[in-house]
């Protein structure tokens, strides 16, 4: 059942995003192992199919679906999820998050396409929506239609967390992507894992403060 949206208080909400990582540190560690192996296999199974490809491509996606559902799920839980409950949910949640997947970067991607500007609102409205998905269940069309509420209420607080919250990620990107062709797979498969986790939270916890505020409530 959906919650009536609360006050939304910026810096809470950043506050929850580090409230949350910290709680779930243990389970985003074991994950995060398990996928950066992974996508940095598929990354090389890609190079090894695709050799002479113009655009980069990567077979991660064909696991991308797991991780987002499991780590979504653990954001959104009111207690510490447990890696067996997290492998559980991923399996369970594959083929729906696969879905939201391909329908937001498709709408992203056309947005981008057309003036950059669109492209990007939607990264900003598309943020809570692997959230909304997890915590309440109602299919794709509704986690768009929750996530095109909360834009619209709260928009340019969620574009000023997203700008001040992944400041820190531009940085390590940067500084991994300066490890060298040598290492290249390597930093491509951490900076995948590491923007793609700090996001998954990053909406949990601006879904978290939409939806509850100051509530005792939330998480």
């Amino acid at each position: 059942m959906n919650r009536p949206m609360g006050g939304f208080n910026r810096q809470r909400a950043i506050e929850g995003l580090f409230w949350l990582i910290k709680r779930d540190r243990a389970l985003i560690l074991q994950l995060g192992l398990v996928w950066f192996v992974l996508n940095g296999f598929l990354l090389l199974v890609s190079q090894m199919l695709f050799p002479t490809s113009g655009v980069v491509a990567n077979l991660g996606f064909i696991v991308t679906p797991f991780f987002f559902a499991s780590l979504s799920h653990a954001a959104v839980s009111p207690d510490t999820t447990t890696l067996l409950e997290a492998r559980q949910v991923g399996l369970a949640r594959f083929g729906q998050t696969f879905l939201l997947m391909l329908v937001t970067n498709l709408v992203m991607a056309v947005g981008l396409l057309a003036l950059i500007i669109p492209g990007l609102v939607m990264m900003v409205a598309f943020l809570p929506i692997y959230a909304i998905d997890a915590s309440e269940d109602r299919g794709v069309s509704h986690a768009f239609s929750r996530c095109r509420d909360i834009f619209v209420a709260h928009g340019w607080n969620i574009a000023l967390i997203m700008l001040v919250a992944t400041i820190p990620v531009i940085l390590a990107i940067l500084m991994l992507s300066a490890l060298g062709t040598g290492l290249l797979l390597v930093s491509q498969s951490l900076i995948t894992v590491l923007s793609a986790t700090v996001s998954l939270y990053l909406g949990a916890a601006v879904y978290l403060e939409a939806t509850y505020g100051g509530s005792s409530d939330a998480n």
